[in-house]
């Protein structure tokens, strides 16, 4: 049997795809220098910056918990999904935070601090992303363990542009 009906996954992929996209986020999470805008990557960071899928369940997770190596050093942003609701198999309306874990000493940057520029980017990303309306929430900074430190910021999701997918 088949109904037609939004799926998260396909919400989810959006989200990502939009994120993905941007080459100064993107290059906050694999350039690790002072002036990561303007520094010459190298040929592993440059890999990564040629393929930013590959990112994905590696340093852009679409769910919250992430186990983070004492000795990665790695930026990550993480995302919960919550409180969303559907009508007639339709999402009107839900919840997601996205979180930016950096490195102590990765933090301070040419332009601030590298969790705020991280939050700042994912707020214009989906102030235009046209996937529905983003609406601000709520934004903090947040302590992670004494390796890490970051910020969240919440959005209320609302008017989804998402197309339905068949489902099985």
């Amino acid at each position: 049997m088949k109904i037609k009906s939004q799926s998260m996954t396909t919400i989810k992929n959006k989200i990502f795809g939009s994120m993905i996209t941007n080459e100064n986020l993107i290059k906050s999470l694999v350039m690790l220098d002072y002036d990561f805008l303007n520094a010459t990557p190298t040929i592993e960071e440059q890999a990564l910056l040629d393929n930013p899928y590959l990112l994905i369940r590696k340093q852009i997770f679409p769910y919250q918990k992430v186990d983070i190596p004492k000795e990665d050093g790695k930026v990550f942003v993480t995302t919960k999904f919550y409180n969303f609701k559907k009508k007639s198999y339709v999402y009107q309306q839900g919840m997601i935070t996205f979180y930016a874990l950096v490195p102590v000493g990765s933090e301070p940057t040419e332009m601030g601090s590298r969790y705020d520029f991280i939050i700042d980017l994912i707020d214009d990303i989906f102030s235009e992303s046209g996937l529905g309306v983003f609406e601000f929430y709520d934004r903090s900074d947040i302590t992670v363990n004494d390796e890490y430190i970051g910020a969240e910021i919440t959005f209320k999701i609302t008017d989804f542009k998402f197309e339905s997918a068949d489902v099985i």
